[in-house]
């Protein structure tokens, strides 16, 4: 029989930006400094340096070391016959906030295995810190750098997802009035009021005018993908550096991570509880996986309400289309990619 430190909330590690204080305690949100945290508008951490940089080294590896460990024991916990998890969902079941700190490490795992091989190169690695120093949410996770850097660097991100949103969504419209019949826009559209997001669309209608476009015979161009790309939160150096077949490929990976989330997020019914078991540090994580606003000065309540609202719109999709469709079709990627960019080019429209 497997122990239940497996699936303990209490974890040894240093509590200073690893993403066991981020993630694995499941009563944060309930204490009195987590009420306070939510109204909270964070301040403008002051910029990383080089020699921060070569400091946090040693101990970022650490904390991904244990991060790969915790993966490793999530697996053995849910292939147990005698815990909470297996009583709860039968054996290989892992809840929510496991299965996303998984599907996060392998994400946080592609994205430092190139740097940090550069970085144990002797003498040549001291070069590729000045680099990193230019962009260092692009090579390093949050192991490497306090959780105010990170703070920032997600807001830069939605900043940047956010200026693309707009030509983003045209290209679809223009997409929409070539190859579909639908021509009005407004049908979309709910009576509700929308959110800092964008507007609230019936989801199935949405993906309803995704699937008219035959996507495989379009040819979409260069710079409409990188757009596209742009939107969905990949880096203007990632973009110079990828031919657009890999940025599809990313695309999908992407759509697969938000999908299963949200699969598990709607099974605990976080949109009627807007969100208010998930703590501050998770809603971040989510808004900023799924292009919803997470810029500095938007307080971790309107995040709840945006994440609250957007899977209010994907229940039904869940519920009708499946999850399957959504991953592996590629009417489905699109609907998802498109999604919010539309959304919030709608909110102009109103």
């Amino acid at each position: 029989m497997i122990s239940m430190r497996y699936v303990s909330s209490k974890s040894r590690l240093p509590l200073r930006h690893t993403s066991a204080r981020l993630y694995l305690s499941t009563n944060a949100s309930t204490t009195n400094d987590q009420d306070v945290k939510r109204t909270m508008i964070p301040t403008q951490p002051k910029r990383l340096k080089i020699l921060d940089l070569i400091k946090g080294v040693p101990s970022g590896m650490k904390l991904l070391l244990k991060d790969v460990e915790r993966y490793y024991n999530i697996n053995a916990a849910s292939h147990s016959r005698n815990n909470e998890w297996t009583n709860k969902g039968g054996l290989n079941y892992i809840p929510r906030r496991q299965s996303e700190q998984q599907r996060q490490l392998i994400r946080d795992v592609w994205k430092v295995a190139a740097p940090l091989a550069f970085v144990n190169i002797p003498i040549l690695g001291n070069f590729v810190f000045p680099l990193i120093a230019l962009n260092p949410s692009f090579f390093l996770t949050k192991h490497f750098y306090a959780f105010e850097h990170h703070r920032r660097f997600v807001s830069e991100n939605y900043r940047s997802r956010k200026g693309a949103f707009g030509s983003t969504a045209n290209e679809f419209f223009n997409l929409i009035m070539t190859n579909s019949e639908c021509k009005d826009m407004k049908k979309l559209l709910k009576v509700q009021d929308g959110d800092d997001a964008g507007v609230l669309l019936d989801g199935l209608e949405f993906f309803n005018l995704c699937e008219q476009v035959d996507w495989k015979s379009i040819s979409i161009s260069g710079t409409a993908m990188n757009h596209l790309g742009t939107s969905s939160g990949m880096s203007s150096l990632a973009m110079m550096i990828t031919p657009n077949y890999m940025i599809r490929s990313r695309l999908q990976l992407k759509v697969k991570d938000i999908v299963l989330d949200d699969c598990n997020l709607l099974r605990e019914g976080q949109h009627d509880l807007n969100c208010i078991s998930l703590t501050d540090a998770e809603v971040l994580d989510a808004c900023d996986l799924r292009g919803l606003p997470c810029n500095l000065g938007v307080s971790y309540d309107t995040m709840r309400r945006c994440l609250s609202n957007y899977l209010s719109i994907m229940k039904p999709v869940h519920e009708k289309i499946g999850k399957r469709k959504l991953i592996k079709d590629y009417s489905g990627v699109m609907f998802m990619m498109y999604l919010q960019p539309v959304r919030y080019q709608l909110s102009k429209l109103v």
